[in-house]
């Protein structure tokens, strides 16, 4: 049996597809491309199910849409783009498609979209704190199921 480690717990392979079965995966098989591989969207968006918060992803060529994102607030670093400027890192993982939580329950940014510089995402610095319109700095990983973007 394949066990996952979470925050609250374990998980046994019957759980999760309990939870998969609730509608999480059949949205991951229903706007998935051929390619890519369908037990690896699953996974993710029973990642964000699980840590997700409420965002506002502002594309530079398009409207503004909320998406789900588990954001992670790192200490004052030095950001890659652009050179040596010093700020609060934030990151962003997200499902790795063009969605609203209008179109499905986590919404996304595609990897192909991202115009950083020019993208901006409305993201709290402190948990609890008033969302703040920061620019996305760099997308600094990717596969099939997620995308994970830099903030500055």
């Amino acid at each position: 049996m394949r066990i996952f480690t979470l925050p609250t717990g374990q998980i046994g392979s019957a759980e999760r597809t309990n939870l998969l079965n609730g509608g999480i995966f059949d949205q991951a098989f229903s706007q998935t491309a051929p390619t890519v591989n369908p037990a690896l969207v699953a996974d993710s968006l029973l990642f964000l199910a699980m840590f997700a918060q409420g965002l506002t992803y502002r594309p530079r060529s398009g409207t503004a849409r909320t998406i789900r994102g588990v954001v992670d607030r790192d200490p004052p670093q030095t950001i890659e783009e652009p050179p040596g400027v010093m700020g609060k890192r934030i990151t962003i993982i997200a499902a790795n498609r063009a969605t609203s939580t209008d179109d499905d329950d986590y919404g996304g940014i595609a990897s192909s979209e991202v115009d950083t510089g020019g993208d901006r995402i409305d993201v709290p610095p402190r948990v609890g704190a008033t969302a703040e319109t920061r620019a996305i700095a760099r997308v600094s990983d990717q596969d099939g199921g997620m995308i994970r973007v830099e903030v500055r």
